[in-house]
């Protein structure tokens, strides 16, 4: 019987072929479809923001100049009544906001505010360079360079001008106080509402039983059969969503107290700085503030409970950041659960 001829450095070189082939495939996705999506993507949100800049710098026009008629009065003080207002009648509502409002404080308000400018300067300076490289015509054909390339070559040419636009170590150190922040802002959440979260994720898995056995069974029948495979995944996601809904909602009557206590208190301490700073300081001498103070937290106290159980459409429009803000956490939390 003739020898078995040796196989190993054959197979090896197929199988280094067959990775490097792979590697290439890979590649190309990445350069041919991943960059150009991010890129458009990001094209959308300048587009998006040079539309929404004129009418942005006209209300911070109008808005400043609101600032500037209230400051001889006192604005810090008059900023503290209306947060109070707020608190007192509302704060139930937005009680992961003010969460994360408190851990940003705590973190430095102002480190945050500078990365972030640090960060916008930045971008300002990639949009500048970007517009410069999409007007070269270094061949003098009457055609841009960036229009006679592959995809491919735009994206790599973007890349690189990416990397040459910017400061590294700015940007390193802006991501850097940022993710601190944000680090901050998730232990926060996690401490804070640890209790909270533990009630959703029971209440998840109670409701992920009979859906599992039930419901997901008779989802499966009208999909496609590669797509039955993400109809678990997704139920059980969500029940999660579902039970840290219950319990924040649950979580939001025990807080309903604390945000109406603490809006009176704010409230009260914003008209007696106004009084004093205006010569009425006599108006809040001996109890007068604590007494002004109990009687309102028991009316915002009251009024979260019976008169405003759902945030009214105008209030939700008047605070529709903060709405947005809200339901954005409350969704992370319950899906990092």
């Amino acid at each position: 019987t003739p020898p078995t001829p040796a196989a190993g450095p054959a197979a090896a070189g197929a199988s280094s072929s067959s990775e490097g082939s792979k590697f290439q495939v890979a590649s190309n996705l990445f350069w041919t479809k991943v960059v150009p999506a991010l890129g458009a993507l990001a094209a959308a949100a300048g587009k998006g923001y040079a539309l929404a800049k004129p009418h942005i710098d006209k209300f911070m026009v109008h808005w400043n100049r609101f600032l500037d008629l209230l400051r001889p009065y006192g604005l810090e003080e008059i900023v503290k009544t209306v947060i109070g207002l707020g608190l007192m009648f509302f704060g139930g509502f937005f009680i992961t906001t003010i969460a994360v409002a408190e851990a940003i404080q705590q973190g430095g308000s102002e480190q945050f505010l500078k990365s972030v400018a640090v960060l916008k300067e930045q971008m300002k300076l990639i949009h500048k360079a970007n517009l410069k490289d999409n007007k070269l015509d270094l061949d003098g054909d009457g055609v841009a360079d960036v229009k006679q390339i592959s995809q491919a070559e735009l994206s790599r040419r973007k890349m690189a001008l990416f990397f040459k636009s910017t400061d590294p170590d700015t940007c390193s150190q802006a991501l850097s106080n940022l993710y601190t922040i944000f680090v901050a802002v998730v232990a926060t959440l996690r401490l804070r509402f640890a209790r909270t979260i533990s009630l959703g994720a029971a209440i998840g898995e109670s409701l992920q039983k009979p859906i599992t056995k039930y419901l997901v069974p008779q989802v499966k029948k009208y999909l496609d059969e590669d797509y039955q495979k993400w109809a678990l995944p997704i139920a059980r996601y969500i029940c999660r969503f579902v039970g840290v809904s219950i319990a924040f909602y649950l979580q939001r009557i025990l807080s309903t107290i604390h945000t109406a206590i603490r809006g009176a208190r704010l409230f009260v301490d914003g008209v007696t700085d106004l009084s004093r700073r205006n010569g009425y300081g006599y108006l809040t001498e001996g109890y007068a503030d604590e007494a002004c103070a109990l009687m309102l937290s028991l009316v915002g106290i009251y009024s979260q409970f019976f008169v405003f159980p759902y945030l009214p459409f105008l209030v939700k429009l008047l605070f529709l950041p903060a709405t947005l803000t809200e339901w954005f956490l409350s969704a992370f939390v319950s899906l990092s659960v």
